[in-house]
């Protein structure tokens, strides 16, 4: 079990990792393919310099650039659009694992909160039940005998919850 556990732990951070590997590997390909566009335009932009009509060549040669560093730039913001959501869904898995966490702790004091309050209310009862058998005896012998002290309805019903609760 452990084993298994462990196992999936392992792949699941290799998954992660490979992911983020992916990502800087398309960072570092876009680099790559965006200054060998920007070295091809310096290239072209000398040759247009060579011609006579330099204006409309460096026009075409601007134009190829503009279309190849948009396109770069497209898939760059579908990465940037793909790993914001990513670590936007992660960072909501980590805020629902801790109110998760929280709202557990919160169960847990609210459960001792309330055996203490029974614990309470059951030694209040005792003692109103052995100052009633005190009372009972200290009137006198010629008295009734006092009657054996029987469980309060509410000592009864915190008893059941007791119960029910464990």
């Amino acid at each position: 079990m452990k084993s298994l556990l462990l196992s999936f732990l392992v792949l699941a951070t290799a998954g992660a990792w490979a992911q983020e590997a992916d990502v800087a590997g398309e960072r570092a390909r876009i680099s790559g393919e965006r200054k060998q566009v920007e070295e091809r335009f310096a290239s072209e932009e000398k040759a247009c310099r060579a011609k006579f009509a330099v204006t409309d060549c460096l026009n075409d040669a601007k134009a190829r650039r503009r279309d190849a560093v948009g396109e770069l730039r497209r898939q760059e913001l579908t990465l940037n659009e793909a790993d914001r959501k990513r670590k936007a869904a992660e960072r909501l898995r980590e805020i629902d694992q801790k109110q998760s966490a929280a709202q557990q702790q919160r169960q847990a004091d609210k459960r001792a909160e309330s055996v203490k309050d029974q614990q309470q209310r059951e030694a209040r009862a005792a003692e109103k039940a052995a100052k009633r058998t005190t009372q009972g005896q200290g009137q006198g012998q010629g008295a009734e005998p006092a009657k054996p002290a029987q469980p309060d309805k509410a000592q009864a019903a915190a008893q059941r919850a007791a119960e029910a609760q464990k």
